[in-house]
């Protein structure tokens, strides 16, 4: 979940949550 908050783009994509 660390990158979740690096990646607000990512996080939308759902690929940053693993």
């Amino acid at each position: 979940m660390s990158g979740w908050s690096r990646s607000s783009s990512a996080a939308s994509s759902g690929l940053d949550f693993l």
